[in-house]
């Protein structure tokens, strides 16, 4: 079986490297904007703990928190899409899940950061809402996913995305 390996990756870190540049230079101290953001999101703790894990959050605005939450996102998403091609190379019967985190890091990542460099909070909550339904495919291919946390944690980040595009962008 041919392996499915993405031809789209560059892309996205074309779009991390200059939202990056884009959102932690031009943010504003608020020293309660985390709290306040991820208290609109339905996973606080995950939401603080990944804000806070950014050096830049302290000084970050909404937009610059959204950034760091999606790209929280697609690094979780890559890890996982990695360690499924691990297990690919050996098992050679993970072509739904290697798919389904392909569609996550390249194609609704794409999606969502063009959204959010673009001031197009629409498009990129279009791209993060397909997460969910990518990370089940994932696991419904199991009878018992070997992915469960990753699939779990993947689209709690999607959630967590979402809300603060929609309740702040």
């Amino acid at each position: 079986m041919k392996s499915f390996v993405p031809s789209k990756p560059i892309i996205i870190v074309v779009y991390v490297a200059l939202f990056s540049a884009n959102f932690l230079t031009n943010t504003y101290a608020a020293p309660k904007l985390i709290e306040k953001t991820c208290k609109a999101t339905s996973h606080y703790d995950l939401c603080v703990k990944t804000l806070q894990s950014e050096p830049g959050s302290s000084r970050a605005d909404v937009k610059g928190l959204a950034y760091i939450a999606a790209r929280a996102l697609f690094n979780q998403g890559m890890a996982t899409w990695h360690k499924i091609y691990e297990m690919v190379q050996k098992t050679k019967d993970l072509d739904t899940c290697l798919k389904a985190y392909t569609t996550i890091t390249v194609d609704d990542m794409n999606q969502a950061f063009s959204g959010l460099t673009t001031g197009n909070p629409k498009k990129a909550i279009n791209g993060f809402s397909d997460v969910p339904e990518q990370t089940e495919k994932c696991e419904k291919s199991f009878r018992k996913s070997p992915f469960t946390s990753d699939n779990k944690l993947v689209n709690d980040l999607a959630e967590v995305v979402i809300a603060i595009v929609k309740n702040f962008l």
